[in-house]
């Protein structure tokens, strides 16, 4: 976080997770290394919240994420649609 803003910069999903979870102090697991492996590039005001940050990159990435009973997040593939 610089000047009010996350910026991330062809980072890995897995990699931008760690940056989040430091941020929000909270555990963040991809649990999928693909989806662990995409790279994408964001800009996140200061003032968003985790679940905003989380929605952005999931949609942008193809995945979903949940919370844990433990408030842990876990990011995964989106769920099959019937």
């Amino acid at each position: 976080w610089t000047r009010q803003e996350l910026r991330v910069n062809n980072l890995t999903l897995a990699e931008a997770a760690v940056l989040l979870g430091k941020q929000f102090n909270v555990k963040i697991e991809v649990s999928d290394s693909l989806i662990a492996s995409r790279r994408f590039t964001a800009t996140f005001p200061e003032s968003e919240t985790l679940d905003q940050a989380l929605k952005i990159i999931c949609e942008f990435n193809g995945a979903s994420y949940r919370y844990n009973d433990d408030e842990s997040v876990v990011i995964g593939n989106k769920p099959n649609k019937k």
